[in-house]
Parts: structure tokens; C-alpha cells; sequence
């Protein structure tokens, strides 16, 4: 990807349904390729675009890539958990990539839980802990 890597997060301003995110990652993909054809770039994948979700108490990121912990969900596309919340914060599993173990990332997605919070309860934003505890 070169070696002037640049990381950009987009957030949509209305919810998308949790099934949806293979036909996001599908069509990532199919920008992913556009930019390429377009040949003005050096590196052969100029830009990576990983499409997830956010709920009250999961990250989750799509992939082409199976792996033990991925669940598959369609059309050559599985999901893994990535984050999840527990004890009022995001909390990393083994196979979380690096850069997603980082507090920063972890403090950007707050404020887009606690306004999922806000969305399906009433409940004001900013008020702690998941209102799902660990098992």
C-alpha cells in the first residue's frame, strides 16, 4: 500500500441494518478495483476500504478472507468481531489487528456507541457501561 499510509474513518449518519454488510464489502471492493484500473497511483493497491458496524456492544469488520474465529455471511464475504464492549470499554480479542488495539480508535468509536445508545433507549449519552454485562 506504499509507504505513506494514510487511515480514514467514515461514518454513516443513519443506522444500516446489521445484514448488510457483505453487500457494503462488495461494493468496497469494487472501488477498491476502480481506483486501481485507473493506474495513477504507484503501489498496485492504492486504497483498502474495510466496511463494519458499530452496535452498543460490537466492532465488527467484514473480510475476503476466512478464518477460524470469521463467521461466513454471503457472497465471499465473512465477519469477524473485531471489539467488543464489556465493563465501559472496548475490549480487544487475539486476532484484533494492531492498529484496532490502539486507545486511540477505541475513544474515536465511543461517541458513535453512546449516540446508538441514545438512538434505541432515550437514555442520555455519556452514561458508562454496556447495558449488556459479560456473561
Amino acid at each position: 500500500m506504499g509507504p505513506k499510509l494514510e487511515r480514514m474513518f467514515f461514518v454513516l449518519g443513519e443506522p444500516w441494518p446489521e445484514d448488510g454488510l457483505a453487500a457494503v464489502k462488495l461494493a468496497a471492493l469494487a472501488i477498491e478495483d476502480e481506483v486501481a484500473r485507473a493506474g495513477r497511483h504507484p503501489v498496485e493497491r492504492p486504497v483498502n476500504i474495510d466496511p463494519g458496524l458499530i452496535n452498543d456492544c460490537r466492532i465488527i469488520l467484514a473480510s475476503t478472507k476466512d478464518y477460524a474465529h470469521r463467521i461466513y455471511r454471503d457472497s465471499g464475504v465473512w465477519e469477524e468481531i473485531t471489539l467488543f464492549f464489556a465493563d465501559g470499554a472496548y475490549r480487544t480479542h487475539p486476532w484484533t489487528y494492531p492498529d484496532f488495539r490502539c486507545p486511540d480508535y477505541h475513544g474515536f468509536f465511543l461517541p458513535f456507541r453512546e449516540e446508538i445508545l441514545h438512538l434505541r433507549t432515550g437514555r442520555p449519552r455519556g452514561r458508562g457501561p454496556s447495558p449488556h454485562p459479560p456473561a
